[in-house]
């Protein structure tokens, strides 16, 4: 291994970390903007997506900038193809499992949506709560309770527990 390919592998991590940090923090700004911030509203898993959205785009630039590095050393690239499908499947496992939530909720608030089975207005019996519906949107529908306060149930809970929809009844 010649000194040339460690200095080149050094320099690409060190420019590599820098162009990460400087990604991250718009990625941040992104975040604190009025319109995500309203893409997730009355989220329950805001803070989860918020938080694997900064985290895996950080991890995938290291992941670049990491086989890239390694490749100006010189191993051989078979063994740099080898480790990025591993790493990428990886990511896709990780990915599978910390949406295994939030997708159910999705199609089943994209069924209560298309079906209009539960619409504003309806009250609802699910589990020991009981509220009255005011917004159903694509993960979550909100409710009402019956002694006030706001109650915000994932859909797929909406969609597996509801015991009781009254229409439009007060």
């Amino acid at each position: 291994m010649e000194l040339i390919n460690l200095l080149q592998a050094g320099l690409t991590i060190i420019i590599g970390v820098i162009i990460v940090q400087i990604i991250s923090k718009y990625v941040e700004k992104i975040k604190g903007t009025k319109k995500f911030k309203q893409l997730i509203k009355n989220n329950p898993y805001n803070a989860a997506i918020t938080w694997y959205l900064s985290y895996f785009v950080k991890l995938g630039m290291y992941i670049i900038v990491s086989l890239i590095a390694i490749g100006f050393l010189g191993f051989a690239q078979p063994l740099l193809w080898l480790v990025a499908v591993i790493m990428t499947l990886s990511i896709i496992g990780v990915l599978i499992y910390s949406l295994r939530d939030l997708i159910p909720s999705a199609f089943a608030g994209a069924y209560l949506l298309n079906s209009k089975v539960i619409k504003k207005g309806d009250r609802l019996s699910i589990r020991s709560f009981k509220g009255k519906v005011k917004e159903v949107s694509l993960l979550t529908t909100t409710l009402e309770g019956e002694k006030g306060g706001i109650i915000i149930v994932p859909n797929k809970i909406i969609t597996e527990k509801v015991l009781k929809v009254s229409k439009n009844k007060l």
